[in-house]
C-alpha cells in the first residue's frame, strides 16, 4: 500500500476517513491495515496490541521501549441535532464556508458551514 504511496498521500488519505470522537473504528482500520501492509520493511517490527480491552486504542511496542508516545486517531466533526443545528464533536473552530461531508441513509452528503451567532447567549 503506502510503499507506492507517498507519506503526504498516505495523510490525505487518513485526512478523508471519518472518525468523530467515539466512532473511531475506520481510523483504527485504516492504521492497522498500513501497519501489516508496510512493517515488513521497518527496522524494527512492532508488537501491535489491540482489541475490545483497548476500545478503539492501538498501542505498538517497538522493542524495549523507554519512551511512549500519544495520540489520538479521531478527528474533529459535528453531529446534527432537532433544527438542523449542529454540535460540535472534538471542539473545532468553526467559520462559514467550511466544508462539510457526512453520510447518511441516503447517501454521501456534503454541505457548506454557515456560522450564525445567539443573539440571546452570544454562542455560535
Amino acid at each position: 500500500m503506502a510503499s507506492k504511496i507517498s507519506k503526504f498521500e498516505t495523510l490525505k488519505m487518513m485526512c478523508h476517513i471519518p472518525a468523530p470522537s467515539g466512532n473511531e473504528v475506520a481510523m483504527k482500520q485504516f492504521i492497522l491495515y498500513y501497519i501489516s501492509e508496510n512493517s515488513k520493511q521497518w527496522k524494527v517490527k512492532p508488537k501491535v496490541l489491540t482489541g475490545p480491552e483497548f476500545q478503539d486504542n492501538i498501542i505498538l511496542i517497538f522493542g524495549k521501549p523507554r519512551t511512549a508516545i500519544f495520540a489520538h486517531i479521531d478527528s474533529i466533526g459535528f453531529t446534527v441535532r432537532y433544527g438542523k443545528q449542529l454540535v460540535k464533536i472534538g471542539g473545532p473552530m468553526t467559520k462559514t464556508g467550511y466544508k462539510l461531508i457526512g453520510s447518511d441513509s441516503k447517501g454521501v452528503q456534503e454541505a457548506e458551514l454557515k456560522v450564525v451567532e445567539n443573539k440571546k447567549t452570544g454562542t455560535k
